[in-house]
């Protein structure tokens, strides 16, 4: 009966990791001849921890045969890890049969010289502490030693060969090749070859299986780099098979027939559980692609939309354009005298024009912004100079309504304002333009002040008012408040939205504020002086 002291236990737990690694990746495709390669390693690793145990805890009478088992066996680690170093990360093999009989042959001359007793191993003394010292045959043991030197160096040669001729995932692949290779490497021919035939120093010999996790855990994790999307899933299933193999082990030792059936019992839930975990997982991954398949396509609708509107924009900017021009001559009656009826429907159909133009204009605007061309043409501007403009430009629109247009000019001039006068322009425009559509009795007041070194321009109205709900939506493209869809005012929902973008693209903000319906409501706009 072999007893489980800790180190034993440790062997025994870097079997159960080895054998779940292995089969993980192969299982995921069987027909890969670079996963083989892998799963080989890690068979040769199970049995190099197995080994171990049974040489540490192996009576006097066989501890010979157990000592060159272990160093017989272990030989076909280093001949696997050179065949998956060769065809990584291919999965067709790459390796022709003629190469491979050369790299088997050193291998099985290897393991001959190991196997067979008093040729690599002369003797095992065990002393009174019950450690164990393998004498090995000098001559052989260079021989032993030479053998896993040389295809440890050319392998490591061949993968920093191919990591410096690729580029991208492969290239991420291949350097966890590399760190799988080189640092359990190293401490395995140091603990397990330098230590022991060099200097008979036996003290770390058992942490060679141990150390050697490093390599499959790399390893697998490069092959498996392609499937980064998945990480979820695989360490799951990596979880789930970890805890069936603990319990599955702990069936075999079950010591009554009660205590089977009870982990048994435990076996099966475990498994059905972890079933539903990686089947949920993976529906869940895989819902996620597609929304992101989804996402990429609305996307590339989402351009081809903006493309569209700001090519059909540009077309119908020069006909509205000459349109405008020709109804504005005749209603200055260049063209000769026209009735007052006549001369009334032109002015209307004037007015519908400059609609249109408004809303091409908003539209090119828009394709701008979403596509990331629009530029600022910043120069120093007095504020109250604009506002006067737009004053000018609407206070006709005004007073057809017969309501009150004020600005609360300042007593002393503002500091001029680096902006851009057009865009700042269009922001105030169509806040009062729009303060002037929903307003029926009252007025429209415009007013600034310095708050924090920031300029802000208020622009209050005794109209319709909003809901907060309305409020939290007024800056969205294609968004119009309620009162302007009850009453039929005409419009897309994007001025504001574009007056939004434009003062964001001058580090400010924008907001309104509304006590409710009927009450009006109040916009402030804040620019950096």
């Amino acid at each position: 009966m072999i007893k489980l002291d800790l180190i034993n236990t440790f062997f025994i737990l870097a079997a159960m990791a080895y054998l779940t690694l292995g089969l993980f990746v192969f299982l995921k495709n069987k027909k890969n001849k670079t996963n083989l390669f892998f799963f080989l390693i890690c068979l040769s690793l199970i049995f190099w921890s197995i080994l171990s145990v049974i040489f540490r805890a192996a009576p006097p009478e066989q501890t010979d045969l157990s000592a060159r088992l272990v160093y017989s066996l272990v030989t076909f680690l280093v001949t696997f890890f050179f065949c998956f170093v060769l065809n990584f990360p291919r999965s067709e093999l790459i390796i022709s049969k003629k190469k491979l009989i050369l790299i088997f042959l050193p291998n099985f001359f290897i393991f001959g010289v190991a196997i067979f007793p008093g040729i690599l191993i002369e003797e095992v003394q065990i002393f009174p502490d019950k450690e164990k010292v393998v004498i090995f045959d000098p001559l052989f043991f260079y021989l032993y030693f030479g053998y896993f030197l040389f295809y440890f160096l050319y392998g490591a040669k061949q993968l920093f060969y191919h990591y410096f001729s690729s580029a991208g995932i492969l290239k991420t692949q291949i350097l966890y090749v590399i760190l799988g290779t080189i640092i359990p490497g190293v401490g395995i021919i140091f603990t397990n070859l330098i230590l022991p035939g060099f200097f008979g120093i036996f003290d770390l010999n058992w942490s060679g299986p141990l150390i050697a996790l490093l390599m499959p855990i790399f390893f697998s994790y490069a092959i498996l780099k392609h499937h980064l999307l998945q990480i979820k899933v695989i360490l799951a299933e990596l979880f789930a098979l970890g805890i069936i193999l603990i319990f599955f082990a702990q069936l075999i030792l079950a010591k009554t027939l009660n205590e089977f059936f009870y982990r048994l019992f435990f076996l099966i839930l475990i498994s059905l559980f972890s079933l539903i975990l990686i089947r949920s997982i993976f529906k869940e991954i895989q819902t996620k692609k597609k929304l992101e398949v989804a996402y990429q396509e609305l996307k590339k609708l989402d351009q081809a939309k903006s493309e569209f509107i700001s090519i059909a924009s540009h077309q119908l900017r020069t006909p509205l354009a000459v349109i405008k021009g020709y109804l504005s001559m005749l209603i200055e009656e260049s063209f000769g005298k026209i009735s007052p009826p006549i001369k009334q429907k032109i002015e209307n159909v004037y007015q519908s024009n400059e609609r249109l133009i408004k809303l091409v204009n908003d539209l090119l605007n828009i394709s701008r912004i979403e596509a990331g061309k629009m530029e600022l043409e910043l120069k120093k501007v007095q504020i109250e100079e604009i506002i006067d403009s737009v004053i000018r430009e609407l206070e006709i629109e005004a007073k057809a309504k017969k309501i009150e247009l004020n600005f609360k000019r300042p007593a002393q001039p503002f500091p001029p304002i680096l902006v851009d006068s057009q865009k700042i322009r269009e922001v105030i425009f169509n806040i009062v333009d729009n303060a002037i559509r929903y307003t029926n009795q009252g007025g429209v007041n415009l007013e600034l002040k310095i708050s924090d070194s920031r300029l802000r321009i208020i622009i209050s109205d005794s109209g319709e008012g909003m809901e907060e709900e309305e409020l939290k939506s007024i800056f969205e493209s294609f968004s119009r408040g309620g009162a302007g869809k009850k009453a039929g005012i005409k419009g897309m929902g994007l001025g504001l939205y574009i007056a939004k973008k434009f003062v964001e693209m001058h580090q400010g903000k924008i907001w309104a504020q509304s006590e409710g319906k009927g009450k009006g409501s109040t916009f402030f706009v804040e620019l950096p002086l």
